[in-house]
């Protein structure tokens, strides 16, 4: 009988045990959710779009790009979306090409979680970023730097230019010739340009 009852109590906090790790793993999947970004306005000219690479679609205001998708103005294409929490505002001018290549919400004790990761291969963008949690992430990725925006109003080329209108953010540029990216602190009213110093880069105050 004591035995028995051993196995039983051994039985029962391994289906304890198993239960609050599953109901764990619920809650942790019910608090993360992929974010969204939702084409507010085409100002100008106009867009298409992507989700896999090869087919080519026209953008349409209301229409919800998810990560993974592409977006190709024309010459004349200005076009506004709305990231909710994962932005808000973002902007793309003329002749540009954007990659959404992360929008991420996990809701963390008393925040939400944002995780935010744009390529722009061509041509730039402007966007409004509201105040992250510390655990967030908002990253601008062109084919010279990765750039990082904490609260502010910005705009990104893919040619390296990064203009901090207010707030703050940084710069990860390798220069010409080099293999380990140097940071950059980008406070408001400055621009980081990559043909400074030579083409090492630096920061410069915005006229």
């Amino acid at each position: 009988l004591e035995k028995f009852m051993k196995q039983r109590a051994r039985l029962l906090s391994g289906l304890v045990a198993y239960g609050a790790t599953a109901a764990m793993v619920v809650s942790m999947t019910a608090m993360a959710a992929p974010g969204s970004a939702k084409v507010q306005a085409i100002r100008a000219g106009g867009a298409q779009y992507t989700t896999d690479g090869t087919t080519w679609n026209t953008l349409q205001v209301g229409a919800n790009l998810q990560a993974g998708d592409t977006v190709k103005t024309d010459a004349a294409g200005v076009v506004d979306l709305n990231l909710g929490k994962n932005g808000p505002a973002l902007r793309i001018t003329p002749d540009t090409t954007l990659v959404i290549q992360t929008l991420d919400l996990m809701a963390g004790e008393g925040e939400t979680v944002a995780t935010t990761e744009l390529g722009l291969p061509n041509g730039k963008i402007h966007a409004v970023v509201r105040k992250l949690s510390a655990s967030s992430k908002y990253e601008i990725k062109t084919p010279v730097s990765t750039c990082g925006v904490r609260g502010t109003d910005v705009s990104a080329s893919s040619r390296g230019d990064f203009v901090v209108e207010n707030g703050t953010g940084s710069v990860l540029y390798t220069p010409p010739g080099q293999t380990e990216p140097r940071q950059f602190q980008v406070p408001g009213g400055y621009t980081f340009d990559p043909v400074l110093n030579a083409n090492n880069g630096g920061v410069i105050e915005t006229l």
